[in-house]
Parts: structure tokens; sequence; C-alpha cells
């Protein structure tokens, strides 16, 4: 199951624009696939922090990022990931296992 999310975020011309995903509870896995402007795009693993570029960079077109994700803790019964840019909460993610054990999150981010 794909679960998606379209976020508007503002950003200065001049701005540094830091990527961040965080998991609330331990257990919790993934990888993140980040679409960005220009030739490079970036990845990583698990909690992670990223410099995606400068706003004027990033606001030639959309952003996309993809997390795959799984929480391997048997008495967890929820996958949970929080996404920031420049350390604002920009979304929040949370789904049962029962519905699904390793949800892949899309998240459309046009900075203006």
């Amino acid at each position: 199951m794909v679960f998606q999310y379209k976020i508007n975020y503002p950003v200065a011309d001049t701005s540094d624009v830091i990527f961040k995903v965080v998991f609330p509870d331990p257990g919790t896995a993934g990888y993140h696939l980040i679409d960005i402007a220009g030739p490079v795009d970036k990845e990583d693993y698990n909690e992670c922090s990223l410099n995606l570029g400068k706003g004027v960079d990033l606001k030639k077109e959309r952003s996309v990022v993809f997390s795959k994700l799984t929480n391997m803790k048997s008495d967890c019964e929820i996958v949970r990931a929080n996404y920031y840019l420049n350390d604002v909460l920009i979304q929040k993610h949370s789904n049962p296992k029962a519905t699904d054990r390793s949800p892949m999150i899309k998240l459309t981010i046009n900075f203006s």
C-alpha cells in the first residue's frame, strides 16, 4: 500500500533545506529515496538528516520522497514516522501493521 501526502513548503531562495526523518517507536527501520531538482538524488536509511540544497534550486520542480518502512518489534502494532524540513514537522505517518506491515510513503513537496 502507498500512503501519499502533498506538502507545500515556503523557503527563501538562499536557505539550505534540511530534510529529516524521525521514528517515534523503537524497532522501526526504513529506506528513503528523495528525487530532487537536478541530476543527483539523495538516499539514506533509518532515521536520517539530509541537506537537499538551496531553496532557489528546489523551487525549479517538485521534489518527491519515497520511504519504505517497517517496525520489527513484535509488541508494536503500528508503523510510524515523522518528516521534517528545517526542523518543522511537515508530516506524520502512522498505520496499523494489520493494514500494512511495510508501507510505502510518498511525499510530494512543492517548494515556494
